[in-house]
C-alpha cells in the first residue's frame, strides 16, 4: 500500500524547496553565489547548533562511515550541484537551466526504479510522459536561447546544467536507499550532520574566494545598505532553515515510506510551490498553458500513485 503520510511529507519538502525560486528576488542585488553560500552556512548553523545541544545531552557521536557517507551527500545533494547549476545560469541564462531542471522528477524516477526495480517501466512510462508535457506547457516560455550566447558557450553551459541534474539525481536515489538500508539510523541526525558539513563546506568557500576573488560580491561593496543586508539575511535564513533544514528533514521522512519511483515524479511539486509562491509575489494569475501544465502533473501523479499502489496490491495478494 502507498503511505500517505509519505506523499504529503514529500509535498512539504518540495513546499519548502520551492521558496528557492522566490528568496533570491528578495535580495536582487546579490549574487546567486552570495545567495547560496549564505544559504548553506544558516542551515550549517542552525545543525551545529542542535548537533551540540545531542551532543552534550547524549554524550554520543556517530561512527565515522555515517558522517563520511553524509559528507558525500553535503557535496553531491547541496554545495556541488547547486555550483555547477550557477554555472549553467552564469552561461546560458535562468529561463533555459528552469527549463532543464524540470526533466529532474523524471530523471530521479527512471533512476531510481532501474536501481531499485520497484515496478515494471509499463506502469509509470506513461504517468512521466504526463509529467514531462506538463513540465513543458508550464515552462513554454522559457524554452529559448539567448541570440548573444555562443554555441560554444551554450553546449558548456548545457553540459555544466546536465551535470548538476544527473548529482541531484544521484543524490536522491542513493540517499533515499541508504537511509532505508540503515534500520537505526534516525533520519533527523542524518539531516543535522550533513548540515553540520555544509557549514564547514560554506566557510571553506567563502575563506577561498576571499582569497582567491573571482567575482565582485555586494556584501564587500561599500555600496551596502542596510535595507540590502536586512533582506539579504531574510533570504538566506528563510533558504537555510525552510528551503534546506526542513526541506530535508520532510524529504528524509518521505524517502523512508515511499517508492523512489513515485517519490522522484512527486518533485515536480517543487515547481509547482515555486511557481505559486511567484504568482502571489507578483500578484497575478497563472497563464492558461501554466493552468494546462498543471492540470497534467498532478494527473501524471495521480496516475501514478494508483499504478503503484494497485501493483503492490497484486504482487501482495500473491504472495499470501
Amino acid at each position: 500500500m502507498i503511505n500517505y503520510i509519505g506523499v504529503l511529507f514529500a509535498i512539504l519538502a518540495c513546499a519548502c524547496w520551492g521558496l528557492s525560486m522566490i528568496c533570491p528576488v528578495l535580495a536582487p542585488e546579490f549574487s546567486a553565489v552570495e545567495i547560496t553560500l549564505g544559504r548553506y552556512f544558516f542551515y550549517g548553523l542552525i545543525s551545529l547548533g542542535l548537533w551540540l545541544q545531542y551532543y552534550f545531552k547524549n554524550r554520543k557521536i556517530h561512527s565515522w562511515p555515517i558522517w563520511r557517507k553524509a559528507l558525500v551527500f553535503a557535496l553531491t545533494g547541496n554545495i556541488v550541484y547547486y555550483g555547477l547549476e550557477v554555472m549553467g545560469v552564469k552561461l546560458i541564462g535562468p529561463s533555459m537551466v528552469a527549463m532543464l531542471f524540470a526533466i529532474n522528477p523524471i530523471c530521479v524516477s527512471l533512476y531510481g526504479n532501474l536501481k531499485s526495480k520497484e515496478v515494471p517501466y509499463s506502469l509509470i512510462i506513461l504517468p512521466i510522459l504526463l509529467v514531462g508535457i506538463g513540465v513543458f506547457f508550464v515552462h513554454a516560455n522559457d524554452l529559448r536561447i539567448d541570440p548573444d550566447v555562443s554555441m560554444e558557450r551554450f553546449w558548456t553551459g548545457l553540459l555544466f546544467t546536465v551535470s548538476s541534474i544527473a548529482m541531484w539525481a544521484w543524490y536522491a536515489v542513493n540517499n533515499a536507499q541508504y537511509l532505508k538500508s540503515q534500520k537505526d539510523l534516525n533520519f533527523v541526525d542524518f539531516n543535522i550532520i550533513i548540515g553540520v558539513w555544509c557549514l564547514l563546506l560554506s566557510v571553506v568557500s567563502m575563506v577561498f574566494m576571499a582569497i582567491v576573488p573571482m567575482e565582485q560580491f555586494h556584501l564587500t561593496s561599500s555600496s551596502l545598505t542596510s535595507n540590502e543586508l536586512t533582506w539579504f539575511l531574510i533570504a538566506a535564513i528563510l533558504l537555510g532553515f525552510f528551503g534546506s533544514y526542513m526541506g530535508t528533514f520532510f524529504w528524509f521522512r518521505a524517502s523512508k515510506m515511499l517508492p523512489v519511483t513515485l517519490a522522484g515524479q512527486i518533485i515536480v511539486a517543487e515547481t509547482c510551490c515555486g511557481l505559486l509562491y511567484t504568482y502571489i509575489y507578483q500578484q497575478r494569475l497563472p497563464m492558461l498553458y501554466e493552468v494546462i501544465g498543471f492540470v497534467l502533473v498532478v494527473s501524471g501523479v495521480l496516475i501514478s500513485l494508483r499504478r503503484i499502489q494497485q501493483y503492490q496490491l497484486q504482487k501482495a495478494a500473491l504472495t499470501t
